[in-house]
């Protein structure tokens, strides 16, 4: 897979693996987060061969981005591409949005980077982050799926 093909790799994964891309479910939170592990193992051709050229961060917290999400709160999974050269980075987030609970606006925004992590070591950590705990034990169920791919 080339980086450009990303967007379109993931969002045919999703639709492959049952996630409701327009009207995500309660089920689909476990589904897109177990999707997004088995794209993140597919090497992409053009990025850079040194360690921090392909990485994946996972992320929560509140947030309020201007849009018509107003207040929200976001579990979000986001993979970086490197480019050979250095020259440029650019990144594809996949972030489930939720009502901003009171339950879940209590926790503290959390954020994991897998560099220097083996990949079972990462999804591990990944997966008890406190916001994915917690919207897994409220059965929360996602405003949207929220899919995009931009240059840094």
């Amino acid at each position: 897979m080339r980086s450009s093909e990303a967007d379109q790799v993931l969002r045919t994964m999703l639709l492959e693996g049952g996630v409701d891309l327009d009207q995500p479910t309660v089920k689909d939170v476990t589904r897109a987060w177990e999707v997004f592990q088995q794209f993140a193992a597919i090497p992409a051709e053009d990025v850079a061969e040194n360690p921090d050229s392909d990485g994946v961060l996972a992320q929560h917290g509140v947030g309020d981005w201007g849009d018509e999400d107003g207040r929200h709160f976001y579990l979000d999974l986001t993979r970086q591409f490197g480019e050979q050269g250095g020259e440029s980075l650019s990144q594809l987030s996949c972030a489930l949005i939720f009502e901003a609970l009171p339950e879940l606006e209590q926790l503290q925004s959390s954020s994991l980077w897998s560099f220097d992590l083996e990949p079972e070591e990462f999804w591990s950590r990944a997966n008890q982050l406190p916001g994915v705990e917690q919207v897994l034990a409220l059965e929360a169920q996602p405003r949207r799926l929220r899919i995009e791919f931009g240059q840094l």
